[in-house]
């Protein structure tokens, strides 16, 4: 179950984000696990990144696993609900698309950030949603610290939502069009 806190004033899709989290745990076999995510802005997200990390600068996603289920006591019985963890989704940082430019380019992803309007409205969308699925690989125990494991949950996170059919027109199919109207 995903449990959804917007404490912003962006709208946000919260049937969208539910489905696409409950994918997620039936994906992973974590059908009984409940999810809480909220979303912030940059002045919340600098404070709890300070207080839990230790570095006070605001970033884009912090995920909080349940330290009871890690350890394998989290799952009392068979058929509970259980609790994986909390998301925090900076939707603030999610507006400045330029700075998931370097990240898209490494995932294929032609000129991100970089289109009409209509477009822009899309690849924020996407990012949202890939930032999301992030949260929920490191809450299902991945973690990025090193390079080859940050590039491995990157194609995780877009092979994901490429399942779902939620996708980003791609670097070769993206400039096979350019070229054309060109």
């Amino acid at each position: 179950m995903i449990e959804i806190n917007n404490i912003t004033k962006q709208k946000i899709d919260k049937k969208k984000i539910a489905l696409i989290g409950e994918e997620f745990l039936s994906a992973y076999h974590l059908k009984k696990a409940v999810v809480s995510v909220a979303i912030v802005g940059d002045l919340r997200m600098r404070r709890l990144n300070l207080s839990y990390r230790g570095q006070d600068k605001t970033t884009d996603v912090l995920s909080f696993s349940n330290s009871e289920f890690k350890s394998g006591s989290g799952l009392l019985k068979k058929n509970a609900e259980y609790y994986l963890g909390e998301i925090v989704i900076n939707s603030s940082a999610l507006k400045k698309l330029g700075n998931y430019e370097a990240m898209f380019e490494e995932l294929n992803f032609f000129s991100f950030g970089h289109s009409s309007s209509r477009l822009q409205k899309k690849q924020a969308d996407y990012l949202f949603y890939f930032i999301f699925v992030h949260g929920l690989l490191h809450l299902s125990g991945l973690n990025d610290e090193k390079e080859a494991a940050r590039l491995d949950m990157l194609q995780k996170g877009k092979k994901f939502l490429t399942g779902l059919g939620i996708e980003m027109e791609e670097g070769e199919k993206r400039r096979e069009k350019v070229l054309k109207t060109a």
